[in-house]
């Protein structure tokens, strides 16, 4: 996962590097080895001696191996950023000088979590959890961070593509959750508009994740997303990277099924335990509405854009120009 936020200063870093390797060096009580080594690399040998027991610990057996975890360890630079912010405040109390100057240069909205809007939903029903929106948020644009919509839920509004469609067709950016029967949960992030069309659309600030790993566009080529109903001849549903038949993430029109196979646009792995996956329960959150609308309207509380530009409104209809609905823009 890419960086959210970094320090100006050096300094907590290399305070980092130094305190942890003692930390753990302390929880394993390693008694010094006689090696004939000099102070300073005697100590530095200890050192990694306690690391590696410490990482042979970490690999539970028949799990995740001392190779993966270092390789899990150097990608996730948001646990990185989390013990850095960890160790900073359990080393300096909250409001001092020093935390002041260490916090300057973070931007107050990179580590404020977004706000779930979803109180018909509880809790405990949801996929996003608060912990994995704040984690997903990170990798989305400023603007994409800030008040998200729950639009839609199996969980909430039935297994319907009809009400699904309607949810998410131009209605601007949009987060996409799928759970599959066999309980992985993964899903995309949609910065442009859903629009219905035979074709490719949207932009390379998509990205798929699973696995506790975010994907984003290689630039391999323009697959963000596809969205088609009602044809004969072309796939109908909604798909994000790969090609058409093989999408990264598919969520067919039937709503039953999905599936997901290795897609180059994101140079990501097939996401569910099979290729072709059985959903279980779907959420799509609005992260940022469109210029056309706001979250009120869509929520049903504002006036549309017709119904604020009524004089506009009278006419186009008297010259006999088709309109949408003011309920349904």
């Amino acid at each position: 996962m890419a960086g959210y936020w970094k320090s100006e200063s050096g300094g907590s870093r290399r305070l980092d590097s130094w305190i942890v390797p003692r930390v753990i060096l302390a929880h394993h009580h390693q008694p010094s080895e006689v090696t004939g080594l000099p102070p300073d690399e005697e100590e530095a040998a200890t050192e990694q001696r306690a690391a590696k027991t410490w990482l042979q610990d970490a690999a539970t057996p028949g799990g995740v191996s001392t190779d993966k975890w270092r390789v899990w360890w150097r990608g996730n630079t948001l646990f990185h950023e989390l013990v850095e912010l960890a160790l900073r405040k359990s080393l300096f109390p909250t409001g001092s000088q020093v935390t002041q100057l260490l916090v300057q240069g973070v931007r107050a909205e990179n580590l404020r979590s977004p706000d779930l809007q979803s109180t018909d939903i509880a809790p405990h029903q949801r996929l996003l959890t608060e912990c994995s929106g704040w984690a997903v948020s990170r990798e989305m644009p400023p603007e994409s961070r800030k008040a998200w919509t729950c639009v839609y839920s199996t969980r909430r509004d039935g297994r319907s593509w009809s009400t699904f469609q309607a949810s998410i067709e131009s209605k601007g950016a949009l987060l996409l959750v799928v759970k599959e029967k066999q309980h992985n949960t993964f899903g995309a992030y949609i910065d442009s508009e859903i629009k219905k069309g035979p074709s490719w659309h949207g932009n390379s600030q998509n990205f798929l994740f699973g696995n506790g790993v975010v994907y984003r566009t290689t630039g391999f080529n323009d697959h963000y997303q596809y969205f088609n109903y009602g044809k004969e001849t072309l796939p109908n549903g909604l798909g994000v990277g790969g090609q058409l038949g093989h999408f990264g993430l598919w969520i067919d029109c039937g709503f039953v099924l999905g599936s997901s196979s290795p897609a180059a646009t994101f140079a990501s792995p097939r996401l569910s335990a099979q290729s072709d996956f059985t959903i279980d329960a779907v959420e799509v959150w609005l992260v940022r509405p469109s210029k056309l609308f706001d979250g009120a309207s869509i929520a049903g509380g504002a006036p549309s854009v017709v119904e604020t530009h009524a004089e506009a409104a009278a006419l186009l209809e008297l010259a006999n120009r088709p309109m949408y609905s003011r309920n349904n823009i």
